[in-house]
């Protein structure tokens, strides 16, 4: 993570723990519903010359895309953005490469957060992705960066009980039920990570199981409500 900033973003506060970013003046929202937004958010992301806060906004600007994304042959509504079925799986597949290359930098905990919260966006959405085979796809997909697989658990109930969130009723019932059914899978997957963590002596690795643990039973609460 890190590099000179390109004339796309300028960085309008950095410290060492803690950089805020904007587009230029008035620009933020425009780009985030702009037919570039997504190319040019991952041409950041995969880009070993952009700077941590264009890495970090471009995560955040797939994940507000992935959000108001709709699978329609027409655009109703200018918030929309209309993505084919073979989109949304080459989004699935970028979006778990970036997470596991991102993963092992202890920096980029911000954009594997938003990474795993766009993944999570995503899968809430896409139809062609079974909702009984979430967790389990997660766990295969990410099991390489167990860092990002944590989060992206931890991450998952909390998206698809967002109202930011723009999906069908159906599917979003659908995948809550999932979800609940899958709570024991998810807890063993956690439990698993945080025995790797010990044995390794992971301290981030433990802190990130620990609390994707704690967030995943509270979720499992609500989702029983």
């Amino acid at each position: 993570c890190g590099a000179p900033s390109t004339p796309i973003l300028r960085t309008f506060a950095r410290s060492s723990r803690q950089v805020t970013c904007v587009l230029a003046p008035g620009r933020a929202q425009a780009f985030l519903f702009s037919p570039d937004c997504w190319h040019l958010s991952l041409l950041l992301l995969r880009s070993p010359d952009a700077a941590f806060c264009e890495q970090l906004f471009s995560a955040r600007a797939l994940h507000q895309r992935l959000r108001c994304s709709v699978m329609k042959s027409v655009q109703t509504q200018a918030s929309h953005q209309v993505i084919t079925p073979e989109e949304w799986e080459l989004a699935r597949e970028a979006l778990i490469v970036l997470a596991v290359r991102y993963a092992p930098e202890p920096e980029c905990r911000p954009i594997v957060t938003q990474l795993c919260h766009a993944l999570a966006a995503l899968a809430a959405k896409m139809e062609a992705w079974s909702c009984d085979t979430l967790v389990h796809d997660l766990a295969q997909a990410l099991g390489s960066a167990p860092l990002a697989l944590a989060e992206a658990l931890r991450v998952l109930p909390e998206e698809i009980e967002s109202k930011a969130l723009s999906c069908h009723p159906d599917r979003r019932a659908q995948v809550r039920g999932a979800l609940q059914a899958s709570t024991r899978r998810a807890l063993d997957i956690l439990d698993e990570l945080w025995q790797h963590a010990l044995s390794q002596a992971d301290s981030r690795l433990a802190v990130a199981a620990l609390q994707a643990t704690a967030d995943h039973v509270q979720a499992a609460e609500r989702l029983r409500e």
